[in-house]
């Protein structure tokens, strides 16, 4: 991203560029959607566009690396807490239910590899987790039953998602922490080897 101060001009211009992303990706896949376009609807001009950007794919970089950054505290804090998760995800979902059509088009429409950072960065968290905490040395155990877990959360908040979130945050939190503890106690109890 070029360099610029964040007067007021500025985060007004990067507000609307990222509303107006996000709602054509809520329509349209991400190469359908164009510079011209974009401008269009927010009535800036290529000029001050490219004044921030080099790329639509730059904005949208910008605005998942901003919302990893928000989440990924939270989401490290509540993989290594010993407490209750309970209040975390409730946190956590509330993000995701204010952010909703933001998490829509990352969780949902799989336009970039969103999923894949998500999934790095819980795993990578759950595996120092349950290597330290359960004793799991075994790699290929760790692997693939942190990515089991990560997959089944994953999966209950895109539901969650593609129902508008009909739920509340706290409702959705209790649900993903009881499958989290169910899969968890399971996948540690059975052991150490698929075989």
């Amino acid at each position: 991203m070029k360099t610029e101060k964040n007067d007021r001009r500025v985060i007004y211009t990067k507000t609307i560029l990222t509303q107006t992303l996000i709602k054509l990706l809520l329509i349209k896949p991400f190469d359908k959607v164009s510079i011209a376009e974009l401008c269009k609807e927010t009535g800036i001009t290529r000029a001050t566009f490219y004044a921030h950007y080099n790329s639509i794919f730059e904005l949208l970089n910008e605005i998942q690396n901003d919302f990893m950054d928000d989440v990924k505290s939270d989401v490290i804090a509540l993989i290594n807490s010993s407490q209750s998760h309970n209040v975390q995800i409730i946190d956590l979902m509330t993000k995701v239910y204010h952010k909703k059509d933001l998490c829509k088009v990352f969780f949902m429409h799989g336009e970039i590899d969103f999923h894949e950072k998500i999934v790095n960065l819980t795993k990578e968290s759950l595996i120092k987790t349950w290597y330290t905490k359960y004793n799991v040395k075994n790699l290929e155990f760790l692997n693939k039953g942190s990515e089991y877990l990560i997959a089944g959360c994953v999966g209950l908040i895109r539901t969650w998602l593609s129902n508008d979130c009909k739920e509340s945050p706290e409702e959705i939190a209790i649900a993903v922490e009881k499958m989290s503890y169910i899969l968890q106690d399971e996948f540690i109890k059975s052991g150490t080897s698929f075989k």
